[in-house]
């Protein structure tokens, strides 16, 4: 995840964990009703008096918090305990499973990174990022690698598209889900002056 996509991953769990997808689909409409609201109002420049070093410590804020949770996948970690959400209940658990942490990921993800960074400085227009996720993919499968992947963390990916449906809309889940859906619309305006 990079860019401002990164910042929504901490508001998007907690919108799932709270109110399942349903409630992250309607959170997902009422923002961009709220944006059009905000449009529509000419309300949108207002956000640029929102101070630079606000903006900016909520991004680095958040790209933290994002930073830590990937430790885990980065090193192969068996956590010792439940994974833990805050930052400083998360970094004890982390460090205290540090000795399970797994050779082969770590070096697969240092090949990644170091092919992201090769390409990004000699192919800059290239998709980096895509080429190395699909080469590490690629030697994953090739080499049967012992790895954690896609199929063995989450049951894989599945092989057809949902049929479309609208979630169930109600007062009390509009209401429910107001508070998540004021955060998109907030963000996402955030993030545009980035």
């Amino acid at each position: 995840i990079g860019g401002p996509a990164g910042a929504f991953i901490v508001l998007v769990a907690a919108t799932v964990r709270a109110h399942g997808m349903e409630g992250l689909i309607l959170a997902t409409i009422l923002s961009g009703l709220l944006l059009l609201a905000i449009g529509f109002l000419r309300l949108g420049t207002y956000i640029k008096f929102i101070p630079y070093p606000v903006t900016v410590g909520f991004t680095a804020g958040i790209a933290v918090i994002i930073f830590a949770s990937q430790i885990q996948p980065l090193l192969g970690l068996e956590l010792t305990g439940p994974e833990q959400g805050p930052l400083l209940d998360k970094l004890p658990l982390l460090w205290s499973s540090l000795p399970t942490f797994d050779p082969v990921t770590l070096c697969l993800a240092l090949a990644t990174i170091a092919g992201i960074l090769a390409l990004r400085r000699l192919r800059p227009h290239w998709p980096g990022m895509l080429f190395a996720v699909a080469g590490a993919a690629l030697a994953t499968a090739l080499f049967d690698l012992p790895v954690a992947t896609i199929g063995s963390k989450f049951g894989g990916i599945p092989s057809g598209l949902p049929l479309p449906s609208l979630p169930e809309i109600s007062l009390a889940k509009v209401q429910a889900v107001l508070p998540n859906a004021v955060s998109f619309a907030l963000l996402g305006s955030i993030e545009s002056l980035l």
